[in-house]
C-alpha cells in the first residue's frame, strides 16, 4: 500500500547513540539557550495591556470592590416588660444571682392532664406522692430546693397567649414541700409527699375524671397548678423577687410532673391514679428580674432610658439585651445597585475572672431583628448557615463576631425596614454575658466590603 505523504513523520530519525547525532542535539541545545533569555527580555519589554476604548464602554460593564470602617455601631441597653411565655419548651422553678444584673427568679403555671379514665369503683385515698423530674440544677448545688404548689382558678387553654408577667390567679395553697439534695448538675428526680387531703380533693368526683372537652371535662374541674419555690427570702428592694441562688429545669416533654394518688376500693387494694403535667398541658412561665439587687459597684445604670452604655447586655432568662443601631448605612442606598460581600461585627466580651470568665460566660450568642409587624426574627445570615452566621465566642480574642451580610443586602434593598438588630440568648441558656460597647476601651467594630456595580 502507498503511504500517504500524512503518514510521514515530520522530524528526521537520529540515532542518539551515534557521535554525529550528539553534536546535532548538543547544538540545538546551545541554540534554545541562547533564545530563551532573548525571548524572555522581548517579552517583558512588551507594552502593558491598553485603555484605549474603555471610555467608551458603558460604566455598567465594571465593578468595583470598596470596603469601609465608617458604619457606627450603637449600642442601648433594654429590659422588656413582659414576653411571650405559653407553651415554651423549658419551664422554670427558682433563680440566679448575678453581682452586675442582680436577682432573676422564674416559675410556671401549667394544667394537670389524665394518663387514663377513672378505672371505677370507690376511691378511698391512702397517700400522694410528687415525682418531679428535672433536666438540670444551675446555680448552687449546696442549696436545697423546695416547691410550692396552689390551684389556679382561671381555666387554661393551649390555643391563647400567655405572658411572663401575668400573675395566676390562685386558690387552695396545697402546701410548700421540701424535694431533697441536689446532687449534681444533671438530670435527676424528686420526691415528695403531699397531703392526703389533696387526693381526696382530686378524686372527690370521679365523674370528672376524663378528657373529652366536654363540661365535665376534669380541666373544668381542677384548672391546673401554679408551681413556684417554697418559702424563701424576698429581695430588698419593695416588690422585689425572691433571691434564690438555684434554678431547677424542668421539660415537659422529658421530665416528669406526675402527682400519684394511692387508693383501694373494697374490692381491691394497692391502686393508684396518675395526674401529669406534659408537653401537651396548657401552660406559661413567668419570668422576673431585680437590678436593684445587684452589687453597688457592679450594677449596670443605663437600662431603657435612651443612653449608651460603655457596655452592652446579654442577660439569660429574657432579661436585659442590648439594642443595636448600625448607624450610616442608610447612605448606601443611593448607591443601589451594590452587592455585600462582607459585613461583620465584633464585640469584646468583658471578663472579671470571677463571675464572667471564659467557661461561664454563652458559647454563643445572637441577633434577631424587627420584621415592621412586631415580629421578630433570626437575622437571614443564621437562616442560611448557623455556622456562617458564627456568634460562637472566640476564647483567643475574648470576642463574640457576627456576620450580617445577608441582613445588610435585604436592607438595603428594602426587605429590611431598619438597620437594627437586637442581642438574644436562646431558652436553655442561663449564663450572661457582658460585652463592650461604644465609649469603652474595646469598642465594636463593623467591617463592610462591597462590590459596586
Amino acid at each position: 500500500m502507498p503511504i500517504m505523504i500524512f503518514m510521514t513523520s515530520y522530524y528526521p530519525e537520529l540515532n542518539r547513540y551515534s557521535r554525529k547525532s550528539a553534536a546535532k542535539f548538543l547544538k540545538y541545545n546551545r541554540l534554545l539557550l541562547f533564545l530563551l533569555p532573548v525571548l524572555l527580555l522581548i517579552s517583558s519589554c512588551s507594552e502593558k495591556s491598553t485603555q484605549i476604548g474603555v471610555g467608551l464602554l458603558p460604566s455598567s460593564d465594571f465593578t468595583n470592590l470598596k470596603s469601609t470602617d465608617t458604619i457606627k455601631v450603637r449600642a442601648y441597653n433594654l429590659y422588656p416588660d413582659s414576653v411571650l411565655a405559653s407553651r415554651l419548651s423549658l419551664s422554670y422553678i427558682g433563680g440566679l444571682h448575678d453581682p452586675y444584673y442582680g436577682n432573676t427568679f422564674c416559675d410556671f403555671v401549667a394544667q394537670l392532664r389524665l394518663t387514663q379514665a377513672w378505672p371505677g369503683g370507690v376511691p378511698t385515698v391512702d397517700s400522694v406522692k410528687l415525682y418531679f423530674g428535672v433536666s438540670g440544677v444551675k446555680g448552687d448545688l449546696t442549696y436545697k430546693p423546695s416547691v410550692g404548689l396552689y390551684e389556679v382558678t382561671e381555666m387554661l387553654y393551649t390555643d391563647s397567649i400567655y405572658y411572663s408577667k401575668r400573675t395566676p390567679k390562685t386558690g387552695m395553697l396545697i402546701g410548700n414541700f421540701d424535694l431533697g439534695t441536689v446532687t449534681k448538675d444533671t438530670i435527676q428526680d424528686f420526691q415528695a409527699v403531699l397531703p392526703t387531703s389533696f387526693g381526696e380533693y382530686l378524686l372527690r368526683d370521679t365523674t370528672k375524671l376524663n378528657q373529652l372537652g366536654t363540661d365535665t371535662d376534669f380541666r373544668t374541674f381542677f384548672k391546673g397548678l401554679y408551681v413556684t419555690v417554697g418559702s424563701v427570702e424576698k429581695s430588698k428592694s419593695k416588690g422585689g423577687q425572691p433571691s434564690i441562688p438555684q434554678l431547677l429545669v424542668f421539660n415537659p416533654l422529658a421530665d416528669g410532673f406526675l402527682i400519684r394518688v394511692f387508693y383501694h376500693t373494697q374490692a381491691k387494694d394497692g391502686l393508684y391514679y396518675d395526674f401529669i403535667i406534659n408537653d401537651k398541658s396548657a401552660r406559661y412561665n413567668r419570668y422576673f428580674h431585680d437590678p436593684s439587687t445587684a452589687d453597688a459597684d457592679k450594677k449596670i445604670n443605663h437600662v431603657n432610658d435612651n443612653i449608651m452604655d460603655t457596655i452592652a447586655c446579654a442577660q439569660c432568662l429574657y432579661g436585659d439585651y442590648a439594642f443595636i443601631k448600625l448607624t450610616g448605612l442608610e447612605g448606601f442606598k443611593s448607591m443601589m445597585p451594590i452587592a455585600i460581600n462582607k459585613a461583620r461585627i465584633t464585640f469584646t466580651t468583658f471578663l472579671d475572672g470571677v463571675t464572667y470568665k471564659a467557661t461561664t460566660i454563652p458559647s454563643r450568642i445572637y441577633l434577631k431583628y424587627n420584621s415592621g409587624d412586631t415580629v421578630k426574627y433570626n437575622v437571614p445570615d443564621y437562616v442560611i448557615s448557623a455556622s456562617f452566621f458564627d456568634g460562637a465566642f472566640n476564647s483567643t480574642t475574648s470576642t463574640y463576631s457576627f456576620n450580617l451580610a445577608a441582613f445588610v443586602q435585604e436592607y438595603l434593598e428594602g426587605k429590611i425596614e431598619k438597620p437594627e438588630v437586637e442581642i438574644y440568648l436562646p431558652i436553655g441558656e442561663y449564663n450572661n454575658a457582658i460585652l463592650y460597647s461604644v465609649g469603652s476601651k474595646h469598642p465594636p467594630t463593623f467591617t463592610l466590603v462591597y462590590t459596586r456595580f
